[in-house]
């Protein structure tokens, strides 16, 4: 008996000087005011946690259709419907407002010139890829709102995020959905976006949080984020097997639209360096060259490059059509469209429509 006491005794007295030694470290962690603060900032762009919500199918998305850059309109089979599908430059990071996006400005002005008959819905979401934007057309875009046109803007990161935030994997020859649970983004959205209040009271358990946040954190940065890719490193081979995936979506999109007489174009949004008329072939990356080559030759879609058919400027391009580096910086310097930019891209597009009669 007295044997048994005294293990209770031990084991109240162990949980008694956990207890407290967990609340000295409380204490201490208040009394020199750790910032950890960016543990609970969402992954996605923006910090925006009340717009974006880690998704099972694409690693995150918006929360509701209100959330889109621009409210999305339900079809008018009286006017021409038009989806734009694409990232950051589709959402227009650095426009001056909504009502300035650049799908919004194509909208504007179009309907100018036709006499209100246009509707367009801006799809953009930040920091997405060719994998998402995919599967957002086919899946959500084409049964719920079943537009007369798709805009699919691609980026040169795309390039990139689409080896490192792949939904689609290489096997036998044949690329096969993947679960965007098979992706270490969709794991590390989820742990930035917890939000318990012991987490946001707490300073000891932000700490520890802070500090898994910052054990996972290097392996985003060296694109060791995909278990369900056929390779984590990014080189030639590689960019030429997401080409070869991007052939892919293309030609299903294709399938599908002529079902349904939707027609696609795909552009090639500005890219900094290979307008920076101070810099040389080797600063550009080379996913650019091989984007761009694939999409010159595809005869099956209409293509735009806006990178050719931007106005030619005396100053320097990425002083003149993009945004301040103060302002806006991204990985390996690149930087976002400004308005001016935006505003040209929807005149580009419009004439090319209208040039084309494409409605």
């Amino acid at each position: 008996m007295s044997n048994t006491i005294k293990k209770i005794s031990l084991f109240l007295i162990s949980v008694f000087s956990i207890i407290l030694s967990l609340y000295l470290c409380e204490i201490y962690l208040k009394y020199i005011d750790i910032q950890t603060n960016n543990v609970y900032s969402d992954f996605m762009v923006f910090e925006a946690n009340n717009i974006y919500k880690i998704d099972s199918h694409l690693i995150y998305t918006v929360s509701n259709d209100k959330n889109y850059r621009n409210p999305t309109k339900p079809k008018d089979p009286t006017k021409t419907n038009i989806a734009f599908v694409g990232d950051s430059v589709t959402w227009s990071f650095g426009s001056k407002d909504d009502n300035t996006s650049y799908p919004k400005s194509f909208e504007n002005i179009s309907n100018k010139s036709v006499g209100n008959k246009i509707i367009v819905n801006n799809f953009g979401i930040p920091g997405y890829n060719f994998d998402q934007e995919y599967l957002l057309i086919k899946e959500k875009i084409l049964p719920e709102y079943q537009p007369d046109f798709v805009i699919w803007n691609l980026n040169v990161n795309d390039v990139i995020g689409s080896n490192y935030s792949c939904l689609f994997t290489l096997k036998d020859n044949q690329w096969i959905r993947i679960s965007a649970r098979r992706n270490l983004y969709y794991w590390y959205g989820a742990l930035k976006t917890f939000r318990s209040p012991l987490f946001t009271t707490s300073k000891l358990v932000s700490y520890f949080w802070y500090q898994i946040n910052s054990f996972i954190s290097p392996l985003i940065v060296k694109h060791n984020q995909t278990f369900g890719c056929s390779s984590l490193d990014f080189n030639q081979p590689v960019q030429e097997q997401i080409i070869s995936k991007l052939d892919y979506f293309i030609k299903d999109l294709n399938t599908e639209f002529k079902k349904n007489d939707i027609k696609l174009i795909i552009t090639l949004v500005p890219y900094q360096q290979s307008l920076d008329n101070q810099g040389t072939v080797d600063q550009i990356a080379p996913e650019y060259f091989i984007l761009k080559k694939y999409l010159n030759f595809n005869n099956s879609i209409n293509f735009i490059d806006y990178n050719e058919l931007l106005p030619k400027t005396k100053l320097n391009p990425a002083n003149e059509y993009f945004l301040d580096s103060s302002e806006d910086i991204g990985e390996r310097g690149w930087r976002h469209p400004n308005q001016k930019t935006y505003d040209l891209m929807a005149i580009i597009l419009k004439n090319y429509v209208q040039k084309n009669k494409l409605f």
